[in-house]
């Protein structure tokens, strides 16, 4: 009901869309506290908005995209024995990388480019750029895509934004019908309450 585990494995931005799954994580948190007890709700609902409130909106996720770094050139040998090089670039990741996982609403047409998530031997994350040469192409490309990464990852963090109110309105409209639900369960109890209960 209020999220769900994401492991990042692969590429970033591949998998579901963020928007559907906030979309439907609305949905479900409107119907989904039909188990909680009077007893559950005793706090303000303010309180109750925070504790419920899905984790994803908890995690914060920062890429340092004004700090490239490079790997030594690493040499290639394609299928038909010419020899060349491959670059490596690398953006510092700080955070809740599973947020990296979903993909933004805005993109271009032809997708993301792959880059992934690289733990590098100083125990901090990055994301990884690479690139066949010659140098300048690489450098060229490496500047292209990480505009668009920037760009995607704006995207996700004004998801986010915008669709938090609305995730913690479906919480207290959660809660509301909980409250209702139960008020008119003992309503009906207290309607019969004339008949004694059945010993135990």
């Amino acid at each position: 009901m209020l999220g769900r585990a994401v492991v990042l494995r692969g590429p970033i931005f591949h998998g579901e869309r963020l928007e559907t799954y906030l979309l439907t994580l609305q949905t479900n948190l409107v119907n989904g506290f039909s188990r909680l007890s009077n007893d559950q709700m005793e706090e303000s609902d303010a309180a109750l908005v925070q504790r419920f409130l899905p984790q994803i909106f908890k995690q914060e996720v920062t890429i340092d995209f004004d700090t490239p770094f490079r790997d030594e050139p690493s040499p290639t040998l394609d299928s038909r024995g010419s020899r060349g090089a491959k670059f490596s670039f690398f953006l510092p990741v700080s955070g809740d990388v599973d947020l990296l996982e979903y993909r933004p609403s805005a993109g271009p047409m032809n997708g993301f480019p792959s880059v992934v998530l690289d733990h590098g031997e100083d125990a901090k994350s990055y994301l990884k750029f690479a690139y066949p040469g010659p140098a300048n192409e690489a450098d060229a490309a490496f500047k292209r895509d990480r505009e668009t990464i920037r760009n995607g990852f704006l995207s996700i963090v004004g998801t986010l934004k915008m669709y938090k109110p609305r995730i913690e309105d479906a919480v207290l409209q959660g809660l509301s019908r909980r409250r209702a639900a139960i008020a008119q369960m003992t309503a009906e109890s207290d309607s019969l309450s004339h008949y004694p209960l059945r010993p135990r």
